[in-house]
């Protein structure tokens, strides 16, 4: 694995994405590269006390963070694990490259990545 480096002067976009608690979970584990294939290397903060994050999406060759996802928690005591909306990705952070990557093209990415990778739903996407 390359080493890891942070998004530098990246566009930002709010979302209200909502995310059921099996895909919190996924987002919670990230995704280590298993081959030269893959593309994409997924790691993810350690939550605070009420169970925010960031989740960091880097390519996996060179180190270099390309996406990051604010994800708010649910408050377990008043949303059932198995809604869609027990969590929600709030933020969208991406490498800007001007003219080439719009918000939706970035919003495109997180879901592709986070299917793909981590194994998420993201219904409503």
């Amino acid at each position: 694995m390359a080493q890891v480096h942070p998004l530098e002067n990246p566009a930002t976009a709010q979302w209200d994405l909502p995310i059921n608690h099996t895909d919190y979970t996924k987002l919670l584990k990230g995704f280590q590269p298993q081959d030269m294939d893959d593309k994409w290397l997924c790691l993810t903060d350690e939550p605070d006390a009420q169970g925010n994050t960031t989740v960091h999406a880097y390519r996996s060759w060179t180190g270099q963070e390309m996406i990051s996802l604010a994800v708010v928690a649910g408050k377990p005591n008043e949303i059932e694990a198995k809604s869609n909306e027990w969590g929600k990705i709030t933020t969208i952070s991406w490498r800007e490259r001007p003219g080439e990557i719009t918000e939706e093209e970035a919003k495109g990415w997180a879901v592709g990545i986070c299917r793909r990778g981590l194994g998420c739903d993201l219904e409503n996407a």
